[in-house]
């Protein structure tokens, strides 16, 4: 009993206590854990196996867990959390890449100011036919 109590105060150990004592979803923490990110993610993954709706405004907080869950819980867009992740150029490009397998077009301005982003996003584009398309990457001013 103690150790459930303990659980409950503690998102990360609510979810190991989910998955090694309970052995499926744990209603009850389900709003602790749903408040952590990475911990709400990994219950999404490890426990509930899809999409966890509840978790979706706290992990739409996060860019790199918006960008995994994305990936590996809808595999699909995440629209939620589209305009946090695009703020970030090298999590840009793989959304691009690993989830939307297309331009994002909503993202080229900030993949366009590094040449450490824009290489493997035209790299990308030419990998999928779309190096000839009207938005000429060439024209950017580009940080180095």
């Amino acid at each position: 009993m103690v150790e459930r109590l303990l659980a409950l105060r503690n998102p990360e150990g609510a979810y190991e206590y989910a998955k090694d004592v309970v052995k499926g979803r744990w209603p009850e923490a389900e709003p602790f854990i749903a408040k952590e990110p990475k911990i709400a993610y990994h219950y999404a993954r490890d426990i509930i196996r899809g999409r966890w709706p509840e978790a979706e405004p706290y992990i739409a907080k996060d860019q790199f867990w918006s960008y995994t869950y994305a990936k590996d819980i809808i595999e699909g867009r995440f629209p939620e959390a589209e305009n946090l992740i695009a703020q970030n150029g090298y999590l840009a490009v793989r959304y691009a890449k690993e989830v939307i397998g297309d331009r994002w077009p909503e993202a080229e301005p900030l993949i366009a100011t590094k040449d450490i982003f824009l290489k493997p996003y035209k790299r990308f584009l030419k990998e999928i036919g779309r190096e000839t398309d009207a938005w000429s990457l060439e024209d950017w001013k580009i940080e180095k």
